[in-house]
């Protein structure tokens, strides 16, 4: 018997499959803001490229103590968390670009986390930065085999770039890494 369920309900089905593998237990608020921001806005959240030029004030926390200023930082979080959470096969050729995305994206967080300290998920998306990816990246993994992963492609990923998200999506299909020699 076929059920139909919206997006929103695979992705959360998913987002908590990925939690468990992981052992992390997530915040209800990381929760809501993670589902908000992949189901409700995720083409918002992809549209606005943050600028470079001011990813480096919110790396020496440069800038301005102002509500544009924390709006920047909660777009650029947001963008750099999508993009190495859902896409980051676009990546691939670009490993340097690769850790920049995660590196910026977790600083924002960081910064807002300084910025709004009553906002207690700030903190925690930037303590869990890395985790977080991965358990977005298995999400949409677990979503897309459904339909069957592209193996290939996410050899091909890891094959150029050695990444660590790539060899847990290539275990995660059943691969031996060990026994690859291609």
């Amino acid at each position: 018997m076929w059920h139909t369920y919206s997006f929103r309900d695979l992705f959360t089905t998913n987002l908590d499959t990925a939690c468990t593998s992981y052992k992390y237990k997530m915040p209800e608020n990381i929760r809501k803001h993670l589902t908000r921001t992949f189901v409700d806005d995720l083409t918002t959240a992809l549209m606005t490229k943050p600028s470079e030029l001011l990813d480096t004030s919110i790396i020496y926390g440069d800038l301005p103590p102002t509500k544009e200023a924390i709006e920047y930082l909660r777009i650029s979080g947001d963008y750099y968390l999508t993009v190495a959470g859902f896409i980051p096969e676009a990546l691939c050729d670009r490993y340097s670009e690769f850790e920049y995305y995660l590196y910026v994206g977790k600083y924002s967080y960081f910064r807002l986390a300084q910025r709004l300290p009553r906002e207690a998920m700030y903190n925690s998306l930037s303590l869990d930065y890395m985790k977080i990816v991965y358990i977005i990246n298995e999400t949409f993994d677990l979503i897309r085999t459904r339909d069957g992963i592209d193996i290939i492609k996410t050899l091909e990923a890891y094959n150029k770039t050695r990444h660590a998200i790539f060899r847990k999506r290539l275990t995660r299909a059943g691969l031996n890494l060990a026994q690859i020699t291609c």
